[in-house]
């Protein structure tokens, strides 16, 4: 090789220049030689434990880092859930789930209704009617009070109670006499009539209905007939709706508006 100093050629191997006695450099091949033989000698020194401790912490330490780095951002840290088993020997086939199904008698079924309608046709109920050859329904309860004069007062509840047999039949029917037609039509005009029975409605599309003059006054009448009354108790109720003021002319009076409901409770014997 040549010196670097004074430009003489020396040997490969010398350490300082024969000519000028200037330090040489090691060549390339001498460096990277000393470098290893210093590792070598470094790793011989130091017992193999504790590079294995210092990778682990070095592994850690970049866990640490970037779980830092994902609650920075918001990001929840990965975490693996090993699943559990609690049915330890048991088959997945052999655990059967509890479902509980409604069974029939929780759903409850609607009450029997007796037969109703116009049998046979309208003009032969309004007949039996008129002529009292079928008993009303109102005709038949065991309670006395006045429904005009519980309306007067602004009662709106009336409750009756009526025993009947299963074969016999009766007309149930609503009445409003007028001083006048005309005063009729229009206190008509602001009445409107709900109808069931058993809870379950009964269409006024059923019922059959007259206007007519009787002695000094104007009449409304709607009317059915019940019939067949299946064995025990039956709710008939009507509702009236005032949708004002009602003044017939007739009473003392006037009816105030609201909702007024009439309720027969039918106990029927087999």
């Amino acid at each position: 090789m040549q010196c670097t100093n004074c430009g003489n050629k020396v040997p490969d191997t010398a350490k300082v220049c024969g000519h000028c006695g200037h330090r040489l450099k090691a060549s390339s091949s001498e460096a990277v030689q000393t470098v290893s033989d210093q590792r070598a000698t470094t790793r011989g020194v130091i017992p193999g434990w504790v590079w294995a401790l210092g990778g682990v912490l070095a592994t850690l330490a970049i866990g640490l880092v970037l779980l830092g780095f994902n609650l920075l951002l918001g990001k929840p840290p990965m975490v693996k859930i090993e699943p559990v088993n609690d049915f330890e020997g048991t088959s997945v086939q052999s655990i059967t789930p509890t479902v509980e199904t409604p069974t029939p008698t929780q759903i409850p079924s609607p009450v029997p209704l007796p037969r109703f309608g116009l049998f046979p046709d309208v003009s032969a109920v309004w007949n039996d009617l008129i002529n009292g050859r079928l008993p009303l329904l109102r005709n038949l309860t065991q309670e006395n009070y006045d429904v005009d004069e519980g309306l007067l007062e602004g009662r709106e509840y009336f409750s009756y109670t009526v025993e009947l047999s299963q074969a016999q039949s009766v007309i149930w029917d609503v009445g409003w006499c007028a001083v006048n037609e005309q005063r009729l039509y229009a206190n008509i005009s602001i009445l409107d009539f709900e109808y069931s029975i058993n809870r379950q409605p009964i269409s006024q599309s059923n019922f059959g209905t007259k206007l007519t003059p009787n002695g000094n006054h104007y009449c409304f009448y709607a009317f059915i007939v019940l019939k067949d009354w299946p064995a025990g108790s039956h709710v008939v109720r009507e509702v009236q709706i005032f949708k004002a003021e009602i003044d017939d002319g007739v009473t003392n009076g006037i009816y105030p508006a609201g909702r007024k409901v009439i309720e027969y409770t039918v106990n029927v014997s087999p």
